[in-house]
C-alpha cells in the first residue's frame, strides 16, 4: 500500500479504487441532490480513512459523495457541509445538573471557596452551568437546569454523604420544574459534576425518564481534579439506543479559562459549525496554502497578521518561532500533532508548524492546534534550520 501523507496537508491528493479495491468498490457514487443523513462518527471514519488510520469495517458506507469512484478529501469536505445543514435543522438541548444550583444557597455561597459557583463579569454561575453556557454559544440551542426537588445542603460534606447514601440504594431523586419535550431534539448535551466516580443521581433520573433512542446524546463533566471517572460508560449503559460521543471533563480550577478547550473538543466530535480562514504561508521564496480555524485563540493570532516569525527547524518535523505577544485566549493542549498543524504553544508561548510524523512523534510541552498547511508540505524538508516564516490572511 502507498504511503498516504496528511489528507489536509495534500488537499489534491485522490485515494485510488485500486488501493482499497474491499472497501471503495463497494459503495455506488452518491447522488448528492439526494437527502443523506450523516453523524460525526461518518466524518471520523472517513477522516481517519483517508490517513490510512485503523477504522471499523466501512464496507457498507457510501462516502462517494462526489460520484468520482473513489473516496477523497473532496468527499470529506462535502460530508461536512451536509453535516453542517443536518446541524442546522436539527434541534439541541444542553441540559446541565449543577450543584450550584442545587444546594439552597446558590446567591449566598463564596464563590472564591465553592467550586461548585463561578462568577464572571458579575454574573453567577453554577460550574457545569458555566459550561453548557459555553457550549451554547459554540452550536446554540437550548439551556435545561436539572434540579432535584428536594435540595442538597450548603455543606459539602453532607452532600458526599447523601450521594453515598443515594447511590447505596439506588434511589433516584425526584426532579422539580417542568421537565423539556425531549421528543423535538435530536442531540443531547448532559452535563454534571463527577461525584464518587461517576454521575450523581439526579442525572440517572433525568435519562431514565426519555425514550432517547436513535438520539445523539453527548456528555460533559466538571470534576476536582480526578477526571470522568466511568461516568460516560454509565451514560452509555443507560442509553444503549442512542449514540454516545465522547465527551469531555473540565478540571475546577479551570473553569473560566476553558473556553478554547471547550471549543477544540466539540470541533473534534464534529459539532462546531464555524468555519476557517483561508491563509498564506511565506517561506523561503514559496507561498504556501493553508486555513486558519475561528477558535478564540486562533482569531486572537489571526489579528497578529501579517505575522513574521523568525522560526528554527527541529528534529526534521517542525519549525517553531517565539510570538512577539501573548494570547489571552488559551486552554489546554495536547501531546501529539497532525501533519501540517498549525500550532501555539502556551509554556513557551510560540507558533510551530509540524510537517513529518517522525520517530518522536510526542511532544513534552501541550500543543493547541490553530490552523493547517494544505499545501504539499515536502518544501520543508529544503528550508535552512532558520528561516523568516510569515503567515497573511488570503486575498
Amino acid at each position: 500500500m502507498k504511503k498516504i501523507l496528511s489528507v489536509l496537508a495534500v488537499a489534491t491528493m485522490i485515494i485510488s479504487a485500486s488501493v482499497f479495491p474491499d472497501i471503495v468498490s463497494k459503495a455506488e457514487p452518491l447522488n448528492i441532490s439526494e437527502t443523506t443523513s450523516y453523524t460525526a462518527e461518518d466524518l471520523v471514519n472517513l477522516h481517519d480513512f483517508l490517513l490510512c488510520k485503523e477504522t471499523s469495517d466501512l464496507s457498507n458506507k457510501n462516502y462517494d459523495l462526489d460520484g468520482d469512484g473513489v473516496w477523497s478529501i473532496f468527499d470529506l469536505c462535502l460530508m461536512k457541509q451536509q453535516f453542517s445543514v443536518q446541524q442546522s435543522n436539527n434541534k439541541t438541548l444542553i441540559a446541565y445538573f449543577s450543584l450550584g444550583r442545587n444546594s439552597g444557597n446558590f446567591d449566598t455561597a463564596d464563590a472564591t471557596t465553592s467550586a461548585s459557583i463561578v462568577i464572571e463579569n458579575e454574573t453567577r454561575y453554577g460550574a457545569t452551568e458555566y459550561i453548557a453556557s459555553l457550549i451554547q454559544e459554540e452550536v446554540g440551542g437550548d439551556l435545561y437546569s436539572i434540579e432535584v426537588a428536594e435540595p442538597y445542603s450548603p455543606d459539602f460534606n453532607e452532600v458526599v454523604d447523601k450521594n453515598h447514601t443515594e447511590m447505596a440504594e439506588n434511589y433516584l431523586p425526584s426532579l422539580a420544574g417542568e421537565s423539556p419535550d425531549i421528543s423535538q431534539y435530536d442531540t443531547i448535551y448532559i452535563g454534571y459534576p463527577v461525584w464518587a466516580t461517576t454521575i450523581p443521581q439526579a442525572i440517572r433520573t433525568f435519562l431514565s425518564q426519555y425514550d432517547l433512542s436513535g438520539k445523539t446524546v453527548i456528555p460533559f463533566c466538571t470534576h476536582n481534579g480526578y477526571g470522568k471517572g466511568r461516568s460516560e460508560r454509565d451514560i452509555a449503559e443507560i442509553c444503549p439506543e442512542s449514540e454516545v460521543l465522547e465527551g469531555t471533563a473540565i478540571n475546577s480550577e479551570n473553569i473560566l479559562s476553558s473556553q478554547e478547550t471547550v471549543t477544540q473538543w466539540l470541533d473534534k466530535i464534529g459539532m462546531t459549525k464555524k468555519q476557517e480562514t483561508v491563509i498564506n504561508i511565506s517561506v523561503g521564496g514559496h507561498t504556501l496554502d493553508g486555513v486558519i480555524y475561528d477558535t478564540p485563540l486562533a482569531s486572537e493570532i489571526k489579528e497578529m497578521f501579517p505575522l513574521t516569525v523568525s522560526m528554527y527547524g527541529y528534529g526534521g518535523r517542525e519549525y517553531y518561532g517565539s510570538m512577539p505577544s501573548v494570547p489571552e485566549n488559551t486552554g489546554a493542549g495536547q501531546l501529539n500533532f497532525e501533519d501540517g498543524d498549525i500550532t501555539y504553544c502556551p509554556t513557551n508561548n510560540s507558533i510551530a508548524i509540524f510537517y513529518a510524523q517522525t520517530s518522536r512523534p510526542n511532544l513534552t510541552m501541550e500543543v493547541i492546534p490553530i490552523g493547517k498547511v494544505t499545501s504539499d508540505l515536502s518544501v520543508f524538508d529544503t528550508l535552512e534550520s532558520r528561516e523568516n516564516i510569515t503567515f497573511s490572511v488570503a486575498d
